[in-house]
């Protein structure tokens, strides 16, 4: 993700509190020894309430390196259809990328789910770049 880390923990999160103790349930032996404050943190905005808790999430670590919007799951949760086009996340997208980019984090956008669509995927690539997202997740290798 960035030179320099040589690890970082994703993980769906509502508020800043959860930051101060990111769930280590599942972690290995190795990584709960490894962890220290050296790990670097993004969570994952996948609800109503996270996005509009983008803010203080952004804030609330010197660990955090960058926000993940996840626009499926958001859909979801706000009991929306996804549309190709995006329209009904625009805001939430935006409010995260502005709030990422205002604590001087990365903006991180969420999977593009049809992998055979490559022309899709850089459509998407692209306005998601003109609207300040520095990275996308990819779900297939396809979108590497």
């Amino acid at each position: 993700m960035c030179r320099g880390v040589r690890r970082c923990f994703a993980q769906v999160w509502h508020s800043g509190r959860s930051c101060l103790h990111p769930a280590k349930d599942s972690w290995t032996g190795k990584e709960k020894r490894n962890a220290g404050n050296s790990t670097k943190l993004m969570p994952i905005l996948e609800s109503a309430k996270g996005v509009t808790r983008a803010s203080e999430l952004a804030r609330s670590s010197s660990r955090i390196l960058a926000l993940n919007f996840r626009g499926e799951d958001y859909c979801l949760d706000m009991e929306i259809s996804r549309s190709k086009a995006g329209e009904e996340i625009a805001f939430a997208r935006s409010l995260v990328a502005l709030e990422a980019k205002s604590e001087g984090l990365q903006a991180v956008d969420g999977v593009f789910t049809n992998f055979n669509d490559s022309a899709g995927l850089i459509d998407e690539t692209q306005r998601m770049k003109q609207m300040g997202f520095t990275r996308k997740t990819p779900i297939h290798p396809n979108q590497i």
